[in-house]
């Protein structure tokens, strides 16, 4: 039976490849490079036209014996190092190394570590591309020159131990050329001037820039700011334009190395060691559950931003099913022409877009999902429509003189859906109206009784039992707030949620209320766009009135009830057979407070005959004190 034999770089990677190919394949890692220039010697003839000298990578000599005996067996010898020119030199390299013939030998190269990739490759495998090699040598040769050149210089110059070289120098005097201009710039005064306008039935008041006359005018000094000042001081103002229009952003392109590197380290914190380091490990392969190793993102050395066919059809067909046909882009976004790019490998992108995040997220490692999340939802972002923003213009005439004010919301979320960049979020911060004081009247230390404050897109009660579900906004407003000020265990529990936050649709919350047993139960169901993959928390609260002659009910309207008249239920029904505790009458009297100026008298004298069973003297004598402020307050 034939045996052929597979050398890859990383040793990472044999056990994966090892398990796709069968037992007729025998898988073996280089290490990287087996051969370079000496260390201790200059290694490039320059007078006998630039002939390099290699020699074997000291402590390589063993693994290069263990891959010449592998070889000798061997019918056919698979050369799999990295589909970049560093590949393409180690291939080469081990060609002369391992000495064996020349069409015994074979490179093959894929993009992705899937069984699909692998074996196709070995159908289309090939000989050594010398023009990739000979570019590899060139830029070894070019480090050596200038490195071993330059270097000395500095020793005797400035200090001994540093180093230059090709990037080095050119690094350099880039830092030197912008250093110049620093040193160069001239500062020039200048002033800005913003106006608040009070707007008739609006409570918050409208804040532009000056602009000018008919033209924009820069403002140079105190001089021309007290002019200004002056002519406006008795103008009367009036909304002379309002203009109306629709601006699109496009959605961002997949990543390459350079703007992965930078991404995460803008939204994620990561060194570029750190964000390559596990891009590898993904690109490698992780062990998932079902699956076995498989690597999950395609290879991570990339300038292009080139998707194969088969990538981009899965993608577009994966968001239509889950988002939408809407939320398709038309065409796919490429990059400039005249851009000096290789484009010899895809971007990175997921190898299955349908592996989403929340799927494997229990066989990643927490930094390994952070990345993987980000470079699933900027690809997914890459195939999907452009986001559409309604702009308002607006223009306040003082006299002579303008100010301006633009705003704009989302008329369309399309790519923004899946993926915001920083710039987008704190623009959507910056839009955002205050909603503080909304959400004072919760007691977040469930979930549900934050949603109490809120209306609910859908309220129905049926019998004893009240259903309400809530909008993916409404759980991004909770998750926000309990960020900023809930406990360590809120803070705790919300990050579960905001993780599985992009594939949920609505949030349901049921309360049945049982009069006869004087029992509640209250379920809270998160539901995700897949109907397989259902999120469930477990929120589920039971409930048993301590006094059994004391009956629960609801309102006696049969349509409508009311976020105060809810909430009561549901605090009179979770008393359970013990005194109230510290901490839930501390709740208790912070919910009291929140809520001054909403309970009327009747209220006041249900909530005390309620709690007082359950409360020491001294405790109902605090609530009691709290009900009489609540009262002055209305007054």
């Amino acid at each position: 039976m034939a045996k052929y034999l597979v050398i890859v770089e990383s040793p990472a990677k044999v056990k994966t490849i090892k398990k796709f190919l069968g037992a007729n394949y025998e898988v073996e890692a280089s290490n990287g490079h087996v051969r370079d220039f000496p260390k201790s010697q200059f290694g490039i003839d320059v007078e006998n036209d630039f002939e390099p000298k290699y020699i074997t990578i000291r402590g390589k000599g063993e693994l290069l014996a263990k891959l010449r005996k592998a070889a000798k067996k061997a019918d056919k010898i698979y050369l799999a190092t990295d589909p970049d020119r560093e590949g393409e030199a180690i291939s080469w390299h081990l060609m002369q190394a391992l000495k064996e013939d020349p069409d015994k030998m074979h490179r093959i190269t894929f993009n992705e570590i899937t069984k699909t990739a692998v074996k196709d490759s070995l159908k289309h495998a090939r000989g050594l591309n010398m023009n990739l090699v000979d570019a590899q040598q060139a830029r070894r040769m070019l480090d050596r020159m200038v490195g071993y050149t330059i270097s000395p210089l500095l020793w005797a110059k400035v200090k001994r131990g540093l180093s230059a070289g090709r990037v080095q120098s050119v690094a350099l005097r880039i830092i030197c050329d912008r250093e110049e201009e620093i040193n160069s710039f001239i500062p020039e005064e200048y002033w800005s001037l913003n106006g608040e306008f009070l707007v008739d039935g609006e409570k918050k008041p409208l804040e532009a820039k000056f602009y000018g006359t008919d033209k924009k005018m820069d403002i140079h000094n105190k001089a021309e700011m007290d002019e200004i000042l002056k002519v406006l001081e008795n103008e009367e103002f009036e909304i002379s334009e309002v203009k109306k229009g629709e601006r699109i952003k496009n959605a961002p392109l997949p990543f390459t190395t350079s703007t992965l590197q930078q991404e995460a380290s803008k939204t994620l914190n990561f060194s570029t060691q750190k964000t390559m380091r596990l891009a590898q490990q993904l690109y490698e392969g992780v062990d998932i559950k079902g699956n076995g190793t498989v690597g999950v993102i395609t290879y991570l050395r990339t300038d292009s931003v080139r998707i194969s066919d088969e990538a981009d059809a899965a993608a577009r067909s994966y968001i239509s099913s889950q988002y939408g046909e809407e939320y398709v882009s038309e065409t796919a976004k490429t990059v400039k022409k005249g851009q000096k790019i290789q484009d010899a490998h895809e971007a990175i992108r997921p190898t299955d877009i349908s592996r989403t995040p929340v799927q494997i997220k229990e066989s990643l490692t927490r930094d390994q999902f952070r990345l993987y999340q980000l470079i699933w939802k900027r690809f997914a972002a890459s195939r999907m429509a452009p986001a559409k923003y309604e702009t308002t213009s607006v223009k306040v005439a003082g006299g002579d003189y303008t100010f301006t004010v633009s705003a704009s919301k989302v008329a369309f979320e399309g790519f923004l859906s899946v993926y915001m960049q920083e710039e987008d979020m704190k623009k959507s911060a910056n839009n955002k109206t205050d909603t503080s004081l909304a959400y004072e009247n919760f007691d977040w230390k469930f979930l549900g009784n934050y949603l109490n404050t809120l209306d609910s897109d859908s309220f129905e009660k049926k019998d004893d039992t009240i259903k309400r579900t809530f909008t993916k906004k409404d759980i991004k407003g909770y998750i926000d707030y309990a960020k900023e000020n809930g406990s360590k265990e809120e803070k705790k529990a919300v990050k579960e949620l905001e993780k599985n936050l992009d594939d949920l649709t609505k949030y349901e919350q049921t309360t049945t209320l049982n009069t006869k047993k004087h029992t509640q139960k209250t379920k809270m169901k998160i539901a995700a766009k897949n109907d397989d993959s259902t999120v469930s928390m477990d929120l589920t609260m039971n409930s048993q009135a301590k006094d059994s002659k004391k009956k629960i009910t609801l309102p006696k309207s049969a349509d409508t009830i009311s976020m105060e008249e809810f909430q009561k239920i549901l605090d009179d029904a979770q008393k359970n057979e013990s005194l109230v505790s510290e901490e839930e009458f501390n709740e208790l009297l912070d919910a009291i407070k929140q809520g001054r100026g909403q309970f009327t008298q009747a209220q006041i004298d249900q909530i005390k005959s309620t709690y007082k069973p359950y409360l020491t003297e001294e405790q109902f004598k605090q609530l009691e004190e709290a009900l009489d402020q609540s009262i002055e307050t209305a007054a």
